[in-house]
């Protein structure tokens, strides 16, 4: 159930973020568009830069009850930029306010997942006493979804002669 939700947020921020390009360190600062990977980078990633700019979209927990279901995805941003520190800051709160503006202005369509609010982000900041950190720029995104609950079935078997 929850993988679904996960491809339609794909889907959807794919065709949002269509003719949005950003900085790419392998292709010294070239243009791109943003990868979207779910639940983590592939694992074989050639870690020359190739991934960047990038989002990865994954589950963070769940809820049942007897009415609904409630889903945390989060959203994870990332940017490289080695020549400026506030063009990696502004090219991770670019991506952000794009899926701000998708995921607000253009729930999913057709879809059994209704998104809750508050949409919650923030940028993380590296730690000052760590430059390793940079020029890998992150930010995040929790969303809420709502979906109908899992119904229980039951199955019995009549015993005996039936008329």
């Amino acid at each position: 159930m929850a993988f679904d939700l996960l491809l339609e947020l794909k889907a959807t921020l794919e065709k949002g973020f269509e003719q949005a390009i950003f900085s790419s360190p392998a292709d010294s600062g070239v243009k791109k568009p943003v990868n979207m990977f779910i639940g983590a980078l592939p694992r074989n990633q050639s870690q020359t830069g190739d991934e960047f700019p990038y989002l990865i979209i994954r589950c963070d927990e769940g809820a049942d009850n007897n009415l609904s279901a409630e889903i945390s995805v989060e959203i994870i941003f990332a940017s490289y930029c080695e020549d400026n520190e506030q063009a990696g800051y502004h090219e991770v709160q670019n991506m952000i306010n794009r899926a701000r503006r998708i995921l607000l202005e253009s729930p999913l369509q057709n879809s059994r997942y209704t998104r809750s609010l508050p949409v919650k982000w923030k940028i993380i900041h590296p730690d000052s006493n760590d430059p390793s950190f940079l020029p890998l720029y992150l930010g995040l995104m929790t969303t809420t979804w709502q979906s109908p609950a899992i119904e229980e079935t039951f199955s019995f078997e009549l015993k005996g002669e039936t008329p």
